[in-house]
């Protein structure tokens, strides 16, 4: 499933932002230039073949970014995600915790999850958060919650993170995403394009902090100075 979020129109049409596994852009981009045409094109195709508008194939398999009851909650929440607005009964705290555990097969998933702390910051229960994520992965959360300090400027996040970073183990750093890590090169690949602010957590990202940023800033209306409240 192509998880997705329609965020305006332009020119009278609807502006949807599609975000897709690494594995599926790469696939669609070989696809596109191998047909001769634009990967919105193939998009569009996989779109409407979803919702039976189109009965041709689709250019591949397009996995959900999370399984369905962590997208729907995270949707629930204010992620930029596909949601039939299904009900799940997951807590706030429990939707950022099985997402930001997802979080680490998919990229796409980690670019949302700033943009529901920083939309639910004042409902938000640390206590609560820290019980859901468990020990194994505080040093993810302290990841996260430096980020959206960082890209949001909200300063409770920093705090948060604060609490968290004497646990950092100071060993050699690791990929954040684990399908990447099986690579022989990436970890190679990353280190020269890790964000100081991801290494000092001990993950290993080639991600740029300006994606995070990007995202917050066109989903987060009342994010000061964000595109969307221009």
């Amino acid at each position: 499933m192509l998880a997705l979020t329609k965020v305006g129109k332009t020119k009278g049409k609807n502006q949807v932002v599609v975000y897709l596994p690494e594995d599926v852009h790469r696939r669609l981009r070989v696809q596109a230039a191998r047909e001769g045409c634009s990967m919105s094109a193939l998009v569009e195709q996989a779109l409407r073949s979803r919702l039976g508008g189109d009965r041709r194939p689709l250019p591949g398999p397009a996995d959900s970014v999370a399984t369905p009851d962590v997208q729907e909650a995270l949707a629930h929440f204010g992620a930029p995600l596909w949601s039939s607005g299904r009900p799940t009964g997951l807590t706030l705290e429990q939707a950022i915790a099985l997402g930001l555990e997802q979080a680490r097969d998919h990229a796409a998933l980690l670019r949302v999850l700033p943009v529901v702390l920083y939309r639910n910051r004042h409902q938000l229960t640390w206590d609560r958060l820290r019980a859901e994520v468990g020990e194994p992965g505080l040093t993810a959360l302290g990841l996260l919650l430096d980020l959206t300090a960082e890209v949001t400027g909200e300063t409770t996040f920093r705090t948060w993170a604060d609490e968290l970073r004497g646990q950092v183990r100071h060993a050699e750093p690791v990929p954040f995403f684990r399908r990447r890590g099986r690579s022989k090169r990436y970890p190679e690949l990353a280190r020269g394009r890790t964000p100081e602010l991801v290494r000092r957590w001990g993950f290993l990202m080639a991600t740029p902090l300006d994606d995070f940023r990007d995202a917050v800033e066109r989903f987060c209306q009342e994010l000061p100075g964000s595109v969307a409240s221009s």
